[in-house]
């Protein structure tokens, strides 16, 4: 989908993905064979998630659950005791700049391995952008207009303001399926629907959107399916997935 945003989180499990996928193109599949499987894999999924209504408490696992504010615990491995801050860093593309664009939106202090970033009710101009617009016509938005703020993980610093990792609520890519929880916040009332399937001639990656985003803030769970030449990835608030924990991702660890 054009205009979206990839933090740190996203662009690793990117990585991961390609990865994972080129190993498997090696068994080539038409492109309707893989859309075939994915119709499979997505009734397979199913059954992974549990419906819902309404705003929850927890996810199954004791996390509280509030779009509102991110509650956060940082993993107890040792690696990541020199953590002391939490930082929301929204990047994005600006077409005006010709460059990525990228502003501090929140820092609190770490606490026994504890945080609490309260998101707010008005958000400043400069965090905000038509993350939806220019879309391909597989894809639905009831008003293209709507101005996004979209949170996918949390940013780890020591003492010193030196940035050291990433965190984000998710699940573990065991078995073919990851999935994560982003606090989405929008201007307006949108809607945003369908597919779309990018093909960069040795894998195939499939964007499922099916959102209903109210004016404020709002839980959007990113759900990534390995299939046999590709991945298929959802954005959908209809729905929970269960198992969820506090991933870490320490930066050193690309070197």
């Amino acid at each position: 989908m054009n205009n979206q945003i990839q933090t740190a989180s996203e662009v690793k499990y990117s990585s991961l993905a390609s990865t994972s996928a080129h190993e498997t193109c090696k068994n080539q599949k038409s492109r309707a064979n893989f859309l075939s499987y994915l119709l499979f894999a997505a009734i397979a999924l199913s059954a992974a998630f549990t419906s819902c209504n309404g705003d929850d408490d927890d996810n199954g696992g004791g996390i509280p659950i509030d779009p509102r504010k991110i509650v956060g615990t940082i993993p107890s491995d040792a690696k990541y005791s020199a953590v002391a801050k939490a930082k929301i860093n929204v990047c994005y593309w600006s077409v005006a700049a010709d460059d990525e664009v990228c502003n501090y939106f929140a820092e609190v202090d770490i606490v026994a391995r504890n945080f609490t970033i309260e998101l707010g009710e008005e958000i400043d101009a400069k965090f905000l952008h038509r993350r939806f617009a220019n879309q391909p016509s597989s894809i639905t938005v009831s008003n293209p207009n709507a101005m996004i703020l979209w949170i996918s993980d949390v940013l780890g610093y020591n003492a010193d303001d030196e940035g050291l990792a990433t965190f984000w609520l998710g699940t573990e890519g065991n078995n073919g399926f990851r999935a994560e929880l982003h606090w989405v916040y929008s201007d307006r009332d949108v809607n945003v629907n369908g597919a779309e399937v990018e093909d960069d001639n040795w894998m195939e990656e499939m964007e499922v959107y099916s959102l209903t985003l109210k004016k404020g803030w709002n839980i959007v769970y990113r759900t990534t399916t390995q299939v046999t030449q590709g991945a298929k990835i959802e954005f959908s608030n209809n729905a929970i997935v269960t198992g969820l924990k506090w991933i870490g991702y320490l930066w050193s660890e690309d070197y």
